[in-house]
Parts: C-alpha cells; sequence; structure tokens
C-alpha cells in the first residue's frame, strides 16, 4: 500500500461582505472594516493582516462562536499570519451582547496572542473589539502589553495607559 503526503494550500478568496482601505491608516480605518461585525449575532474572532507598511494583505476569520463567546488561541492566528507573510495584526472580534468592554478572557487571549507574535516577529498593532451600541474599543492597551502603534506616539491621545502608542 503507498501512503502519500499531504499537501497543504493556501489561496486568497475575495470576500464582498468586507470592504477596506488598501492601507490603515487610523482607528477610523479599522472601524470601516470592522463595522460589518458589529450587528453580528455571534462572536467573530478576525485577524487583519498588514505588510511592513501597514498594508492590508488580507483577512483571516480565525474563530465564529456563540453569542458571548469565541475561542482564538494563538497557533490558529499566526498559522494564517506566517502563511500570508505577514508583518503585523490587528485582532477584531464583535461582542455581540453590545458592551464592547473587554472580558477577563480578551485580555488573556491579547497578552498571549501580543507574547507569541514577538517571539516568530509579527507584532500586534492593535486588538479592538467592536459592539452594535458602542463602536471600536481599543483593547491591548488596557492589557498592559505594549502594543507598537501604526501612527506612533507621538499624539498623546494615542498613547495608552502604559505609555505605548496606542491606535484610539
Amino acid at each position: 500500500m503507498t501512503s502519500y503526503a499531504k499537501r497543504i494550500e493556501a489561496k486568497y478568496v475575495r470576500d464582498r461582505d468586507f470592504t477596506h482601505k488598501a492601507k490603515i491608516g487610523d482607528s477610523k480605518d479599522v472601524y470601516e472594516f470592522a463595522k460589518t461585525l458589529a450587528f453580528e449575532i455571534k462572536e467573530k474572532f478576525l485577524a487583519l493582516h498588514l505588510d511592513a507598511g501597514g498594508n492590508v494583505i488580507c483577512f483571516d476569520v480565525v474563530s465564529v462562536g456563540t453569542s458571548n463567546a469565541s475561542i482564538a488561541e494563538p497557533r490558529e492566528i499566526f498559522k494564517t499570519a506566517l502563511l500570508s507573510n505577514a508583518n503585523a495584526l490587528i485582532l477584531i472580534h464583535n461582542h455581540p451582547s453590545g458592551s464592547a468592554k473587554p472580558s477577563p478572557e480578551d485580555l488573556l487571549v491579547t497578552k498571549r496572542v501580543c507574547e507569541s507574535g514577538k517571539l516568530i516577529g509579527i507584532i500586534t498593532r492593535a486588538r479592538v473589539a467592536v459592539g452594535p451600541d458602542t463602536g471600536l474599543l481599543h483593547i491591548a492597551a488596557a492589557v498592559g502589553t505594549p502594543v507598537v502603534s501604526l501612527w506612533g506616539a507621538t499624539d498623546p491621545r494615542r498613547t495608552g495607559p502604559d505609555g505605548v502608542g496606542d491606535l484610539i
């Protein structure tokens, strides 16, 4: 009996539900991309893959969960980020409950992803949550994990509680 090796194949598929600018310049651009998630009835966790210049390469729907949870492990997040040759990520998920306030699990996942990314050279630029009533909320700075800003920390309104450049 002959044994065959499995071949893995990655391909880009156009998704007309998500439109975006070629480059993410500020939090408004992230919100424009993420706003379609605001009214979903299940939590979805997306990773937006960026090149070194902040240009969007692609996005990955990492997880689709229930009405109040989705599972997002660093292994699943970085699997496609490595295949797309991403230099950085913006992590986005929705809260169908309406509140974009981060849960303890949100904070833990954010910290683990930031730390894991450092090991393999993929920076987490931002971690945001979106809800139907609250708009966009930046989570990463609240974790105390340094998140490098796409836009620098020269504007004091863009500096998180840890003094690191912040998306919002």
